[in-house]
C-alpha cells in the first residue's frame, strides 16, 4: 500500500498542478467564487486523474461503466467532503489566529485546506472502493 500511496502522490502532483493551476485561474481571472471555481478544476483534472489513476498507480485492467461510475462517485463524495469540511475550519483557524485576513484571502486558504483533505479521502476511496482488487469483472 505505500507503493501505491508514493505513485499515487506523484501521479497527484501533476494533477494538482493542472487542478490548481484551474482554480484559480477560474477564482482569479473569472471570479467564479469559491465553489463554481473548486468544481471545475476538479471536474477537469478527473479525466487525468482516472487515468493516471487506473494506469500508473493501481494498473487496474478491469473495464466498463460501473469502474467509470464508481471513479466518480468518490471524486464527488471526496471533493465535496474535503470542501465542505476545508472551508469552515479555515474561516475557524484564520478568525482566532489571523483576523486580519480577507474573506477571500481565507478561501484562498481553505481551497488549499480542501486539496490536502480531499487527496488523502480519494486515496482511499480509490484504493478500497474504485480499484479495488477483489472487484468482479465489470
Amino acid at each position: 500500500m505505500a507503493k501505491e500511496f508514493l505513485k499515487f502522490i506523484i501521479a497527484g502532483i501533476s494533477n494538482t498542478l493542472i487542478g490548481m493551476v484551474l482554480i484559480f485561474f477560474f477564482y482569479n481571472m473569472f471570479d467564479l467564487g469559491y465553489w463554481t471555481s473548486t468544481a471545475l478544476g476538479y471536474l477537469t483534472g478527473g479525466v487525468w486523474a482516472y487515468l493516471m489513476s487506473r494506469y500508473f498507480v493501481f494498473r487496474y485492467e478491469k473495464k466498463g461503466k460501473r469502474l467509470i461510475i464508481r471513479f466518480a462517485l468518490n471524486m464527488a463524495v471526496c471533493y465535496f467532503m474535503a470542501y465542505l469540511i476545508a472551508l469552515p475550519i479555515t474561516i475557524i483557524i484564520c478568525g482566532s489566529v489571523l483576523p486580519q485576513l480577507s474573506a477571500e484571502m481565507k478561501e484562498k486558504v481553505a481551497i488549499v485546506m480542501g486539496m490536502g483533505i480531499y487527496t488523502l479521502l480519494n486515496f482511499l476511496g480509490q484504493k478500497f472502493i474504485c480499484f479495488r482488487t477483489n472487484v468482479q469483472t465489470e
